[in-house]
């Protein structure tokens, strides 16, 4: 059984390896091959406990093993899923790629036995793999590759990092510290719920943060998938290390709701790391990148530390009808709080064509509606600027601008 399961290991490692001398990947394709076996490793885990439960297959014990999955068919399995489809066939289909490894699959997975039991229905569980594990993967890497599908590739790399970060780093630590998760689920279902809106407000820094490199960068905040255009606006205007932060945050509250101080102090570790990571990435790719722009803007706001009022090196201007009182109100709200960097002027001095809604306009970027007005929080203090975060975040915001809507404040005619 050993002998089977360093097999599953030893081969992909030596079909990468050999890959990686044959093509030397550039960097985005090295990035790329990473990204996509680190969806695999976030991915399989989760599902192996499931598989198990619904009787797909089961994994014997012995040897190491993160989340009951044996670790060698893990990290094996990742290379083979992740990294192989990146960098053997760059411009294959997705959907030969899908069908090569479920045929593969089908053929050995019956040759992993003894470590691995299959049950009468494990092809059903193939399929679910394929689509869950394998599909994501292979779609993700791709993206990186072919720089496509820009918001896809960003939700796929955030996801994977969650589940890593969040749940299979925890879940190994408790494995491996004599912890378990019975701590976490015996808590009362209102504290349950509490740890639950605890864990969404402590992300939102880092999921605005993701958003904003998305969407004012034109990137992802991979540095193998980099930025087009230099972000200092959203969280990145109060401080430099917002994904960090919240990753942090995160794991002191993860420790608590486990009772594990090991859990708590994997979020020192990550500071430690991604403080020495941060000031590698920032001497060698950031300052050559950006230059005295780069400079100015880390002169002025810290790495951890978040600032209370925003350092913006930009004038953005909120336009709002004269003809709505509502929407007057809402104007003399934000000059009332003297928002740095902001100007309030009226809907029908607008140049462009008449407008219907709230607008936001910075340099090179614009926002409608209560997308408008969350960014215009946004330029006041640290405590609103939260709550312009929150309302921006994708499916909340669509769902806020909902009930504006049909609460009156829909769109209409600016005079």
């Amino acid at each position: 059984m050993n002998l089977t399961r360093s097999i599953c290991l030893l081969w992909p490692a030596l079909m990468v390896s050999a890959l990686v001398l044959w093509r030397k990947p550039d960097p985005r394709q090295s990035g790329a091959a990473l990204a996509a076996s680190l969806w695999v490793i976030a991915a399989l885990p989760v599902l192996g406990p499931l598989a198990d439960w619904l009787g797909f297959w089961r994994f014997e014990p012995g040897g190491a093993t993160l989340l009951g999955v044996p670790v060698e068919l893990v990290l094996g399995w990742a290379l083979l899923w992740g990294a192989l489809p990146v960098l053997a066939f760059p411009r294959t289909p997705v959907p030969v790629l899908i069908l090569c490894a479920g045929g593969f699959d089908l053929l050995a997975m019956p040759l992993c036995q003894p470590v691995v039991r299959l049950g009468p229905d494990w092809q059903l569980g193939e399929l679910c793999t394929l689509a869950l594990v394998f599909l994501p993967a292979a779609t993700l890497g791709r993206s990186i590759v072919q720089k496509q599908r820009l918001v896809l590739r960003a939700v796929l790399a955030a996801i994977g990092y969650a589940g890593l970060h969040y749940w299979v780093l925890p879940a190994l630590i408790l494995e491996q510290t004599g912890g378990t998760w019975t701590r976490a689920l015996g808590w009362s279902r209102e504290a349950q719920g509490f740890f639950l809106q605890a864990a969404f407000l402590l992300a939102v820094p880092g999921l605005s943060a993701t958003q904003e490199f998305v969407v004012r960068g034109m990137g992802t905040p991979f540095p193998f998938d980099p930025t087009r255009r230099l972000v200092t606006s959203g969280p990145y205007a109060y401080v430099s290390n917002p994904m960090q932060v919240s990753t942090l945050l995160l794991f002191l509250l993860w420790g608590l709701w486990t009772g594990s101080l090991w859990v708590a102090a994997a979020g020192g570790v990550e500071l430690v790391a991604a403080a020495g990571i941060a000031a590698w990435h920032e001497h060698t790719q950031l300052l050559p990148r950006y230059g005295d722009a780069w400079s100015v803007y880390r002169a002025q706001v810290r790495f951890w530390i978040p600032r209370w009022r925003p350092r913006i090196a930009f004038t953005a201007r909120l336009y709002v009808a004269a003809d709505c009182e509502l929407c007057t109100s809402v104007g003399r709200w934000f000059t009332n709080r003297s928002g740095i960097g902001l100007e309030i002027l009226p809907a029908h001095t607008h140049p462009a064509r008449p407008l219907r809604r709230m607008r936001y306009e910075a340099p090179g970027f614009s926002e409608d509606g209560l997308a408008a007005f969350a960014r215009a929080l946004e330029h006041l203090h640290l405590g609103w600027a939260f709550v312009g975060w929150t309302l921006r975040l994708p499916v909340l915001s669509e769902l806020a601008q909902w009930l504006v809507d049909i609460s009156g404040g829909g769109p209409r005619p600016a005079q």
